[in-house]
Parts: C-alpha cells; structure tokens; sequence
C-alpha cells in the first residue's frame, strides 16, 4: 500500500469519526444576559427619529423587520422604560456604509458620548462594546456615504433573565426572557461558547462540519408558531427539528452529550431555503406546535470562511411583555463609562434568482422571492427510541429584499 493511500484514507476515517462524535452539553449560565432592545421588554419604545424610514422596526423581533436608512446624517433614539447599566450595542447590516455614533442620556434630554463604529457595506454586523454606562435612553447618529437597511438592535448589559417576569409573557424565547438558553452548538463558535451564549451572536468559523447548528432548551414544554434567524447574507438552507424529549447520554465524564446522527432520521419541522442570499428566513407554522427542545440547523451552499447567525427568533408565550421586577434596579446609581468599538461581520452575496416552491407534504408556502421550501432533503419518518421528534406542516413567510437606498 503506497503512503500516499495510507494518509489520504487515515484523513478520511478522521473525518468520518468526527462528523459522528458527540457533542457535549455546554455549561449553564448562572444568569443570562438579555436583550433589552425589544418590544418583548415592557416599557421600551421609540423617543424619536430623523432620517430613517420605519425606526420602531430595529426594536422587533421578527426577522424580516428592517430600518431603511439613506446616505448622509440621520438619527435615532429609543428609550429603555428605565435606567439600566449597558455595555453591548449591535446591528445587523444590509449594505449601509460609514460611521454610527452612540449616545446615552438619563432624561432623553442630555446626551453623552460613549462608542462609535466605523463599517463598510459588506460588514453583516455592526457591534460596539464599551465599559459600562448607566443609560435610560439610547441613540444612534449616523453619517453613511451609502445608505442600505438595518435591522436587530440588540443592547446588552446588567440585565439579566433573574431580573424579569417572563414566564408568561409575549416573548423571544432566545433573547433568554422565558429562561431557554443554548445547550448545544457545533462547531465552537469564535470568541469561544460563553460570549455567544451571552448574546445570542455565533460567529461559526470556517469548518469541514456540513450544518451549523444550535439546540435551545426553552426551559419548559412551550407552544411554538414559527422561528426564524437573521444570519449571513449568502445562500442557505434551515432546518428546524422540535423535540418533547431530547435523545441525550451521560458520558464517563459525568456530562450530558448529545449525537447528531439523531438528525439522520428525525423527521425536520420545517426546511427553508434562501436561494437569495437575502440573509434572513422566517418560517410560520401552519399548526402550533408544543416542545421543550428546538434544534436549528444552518447549510450553506458552500463551506465559506465563516458564517455568522446574528439573531435567533423563537416567539413563546400569549401575554404581554415581560415586566422587570420590582426589587430588580442595576444601573440606577451607575455612572457612565466610555469607549469605542469597530464593525465585524462578513461580507454578504446579493446574487441569486428567486426561490422555486419545491416542496411536498405535509408542508404549504407562501413565500416572496428568494425563498424555497423542501430543497430535496430527504428524511425517514422511523424515530430513534426516545427522541420523540415533533412535527407539524410549515407556511413560510419571508419580506422582498428592500429596496435599494440611493447614494
């Protein structure tokens, strides 16, 4: 046998052993970080704008939900119900070009300064981190020499899920309001698990892994209706798969872990394609469902250097917003840090045509251009014992790409 056989079938049986390994469960949070720059937070709202078509929509959750912005000055304040100690403010990018500026105020009257990110067009993310600033109203100024979309303001900081009553409420269930968190995600995202856990950003690296993938235990039995991400602006296939009870072993280290191959013969929730490159699938379902685990799953159609899902949407709950509690106060005797940050992402395609409507049932579209259902991903229906997979027919919904912003 000729060397040069012997390493290429050692790398193969590498690769194969690999793509079969468990997972391991990853550690839980004491107390999860959450995104108070939501309208799933009580009190939180648009102060005022100037420039910038459709403001209230970086507050929602939705995934098709964007702020048009044009070139040269524009400006936008939102204020957060309450004084809170932040550190952590970011947006998802759709081709705008130039420099944000943030700013935060007591009274939404007297501003300061306290970051700034300078980005380009093909930045997919924009975040800036900064020392801790006690702040009852955010605002962003920008200066754009191209204008484009924004859309998932997220803010961060003291806040955590111990110091809201979400139980019950309206809520994203992966912004860690109704107390889900991620107990899997593979491959290991830059920056390391912890940070993407914290602020539901995964970066996944460059991998010969086919799929990204995180597993989200919504912490009870909830009742689901649609999900959806905003990710990388390249093609992409999602999967959804729900489970009553996840399949998960002890291993001899006394650690849950968790075999992928489960998804060999799970029958998917719903499969979506953005032959586009639109950056984003929201997927309705056509029948509600009610589980306690939820795996995503995300294809691209070719192994890029990275690939970044930005924000995850689960909607839980029938009620109104999560209230914060009463004896929950950080950031009232705060004071105000400073600091800069700089735009990351990658680079998005706009290219493609629009999406085919390939599918069979128990699946129904109805889908605006560059969206497919079905893809041909053949599935068994035979369910490994104990994984008690959930299924429900889809109707998938996704927003036209916006319009271009003139220079």
């Amino acid at each position: 046998m000729k060397p040069a056989y012997i390493v290429t079938l050692l790398a193969s049986l590498t690769l194969a052993s690999q793509s079969h390994a468990a997972w391991q469960r990853l550690g839980s949070l004491e107390q999860h970080p959450t995104d108070i720059a939501s309208t799933s937070v009580a009190g939180v709202a648009l102060a005022s704008s100037n420039g910038i078509a459709q403001p209230e929509n970086l507050l929602s959750d939705a995934p098709d939900a964007y702020s048009k912005v044009v070139a040269g000055k524009s400006e936008v304040s939102y204020t957060l119900g309450q004084q809170d100690l932040i550190n952590l403010v970011g947006l998802a990018n759709d081709g705008a070009e130039g420099k944000v500026s943030l700013f935060v105020s007591p009274d939404g009257k007297t501003w300061a300064a306290i970051a700034q990110s300078v980005f380009t067009a093909s930045d997919r993310n924009i975040m800036m981190r900064f020392a801790q600033a006690s702040a009852g109203y955010v605002r962003l100024d920008f200066e754009l020499s191209k204008g484009g979309t924004l859309r998932q303001l997220s803010v961060y900081g003291a806040r955590t899920d111990a110091d809201f009553d979400g139980a019950n409420a309206s809520v994203n269930a992966a912004s860690g309001l109704s107390g889900a968190k991620v107990i899997y995600c593979n491959p290991s995202p830059v920056g390391g698990d912890n940070f993407a856990q914290k602020y539901n950003r995964f970066d996944f690296p460059e991998s010969d892994e086919k799929f990204r993938t995180l597993i989200y235990d919504l912490g009870k039995p909830s009742e689901l209706t649609e999900v959806g991400s905003v990710h990388s602006a390249r093609p992409v296939r999602f999967t959804a798969y729900a489970f009553d009870k996840l399949p998960e072993k002890e291993d001899w280290r006394h650690r849950m872990s968790f075999d992928p191959a489960v998804f060999d013969t799970a029958s998917p929730l719903i499969t979506v394609e953005d032959r586009a490159g639109l950056g984003f699938v929201k997927a309705k379902l056509k029948n509600s469902i009610v589980a306690r685990y939820l795996a995503l799953r995300w294809e691209p159609d070719f192994n890029p250097p990275a690939f970044t899902v930005s924000a995850v949407s689960i909607p839980v709950g029938k009620g109104g917003p999560a209230q914060p509690k009463a004896n929950s106060k950080p950031g009232v005797n705060g004071s105000t840090g400073t600091g800069t940050g700089t735009g990351t992402g990658t680079g998005g395609s706009a290219g493609g045509q629009g999406g085919s409507a390939n599918f069979s049932s128990p699946f129904s579209i109805s889908a605006a251009s560059g969206v497919s259902v079905g893809g041909g991903l053949p599935t068994s229906q035979n369910q490994q014992s104990g994984t008690q997979a959930v299924t429900a027919g889809t109707t998938v919904t996704a927003g036209k790409r916006p319009p271009k912003s003139k220079k």
